[in-house]
């Protein structure tokens, strides 16, 4: 993910801002640092989130609410995640769900609040959990075929 500055400019109307001065200003704004929104911590431990995907059988996992948007108060937030798991034989469902949960907050040292898309049939739910959901891991082709 990108950090940084972009070279860009945009004129503010005091005015708007405070309607108390009676005229119209304009004041120039340069240099707005644009920052990465997603949590620095799903940013740096994204290769161990991969890992844990691969070991676990997720084929997919999304992030939502704070962490994913902004708002991430490190000290209370937990991380809300959707998982979608590949059909796999050999381990249950149950013990792959609870098992990547456990590991997950394990890596990121913080409770984890972990779904599948399944769960989520409240509509309104759904409209507010996809205005902010966010891929984490997408599991590729060449992984498929193993």
């Amino acid at each position: 993910m990108w950090r940084g500055c972009w070279p860009i400019s945009f004129e503010v109307e005091t005015s708007r801002l405070s309607p108390k001065l009676g005229m119209s200003l304009t004041r120039r704004i340069t240099n707005v640092q644009i920052i990465s929104i997603m949590e620095s911590t799903l940013v740096t431990k994204q290769a161990e989130m991969a890992a844990l995907c691969r070991q676990f059988g997720v084929s997919r996992l999304d992030v939502f609410g704070s962490a994913a948007v902004g708002g991430f108060a490190p000290t209370t937030s937990d991380y809300d995640f959707i998982a979608g798991f590949s059909a796999q034989s050999d381990v249950s469902m149950a013990r792959r769900f609870l098992g990547f949960s456990d590991a997950l907050e394990a890596l990121l040292g913080r409770k984890v609040d972990l779904m599948t898309d399944r769960r989520i049939e409240n509509p309104f739910q759904r409209a507010a959990v996809d205005s902010s959901r966010r891929t984490v891991y997408v599991e590729s082709p060449s992984e498929t075929s193993v």
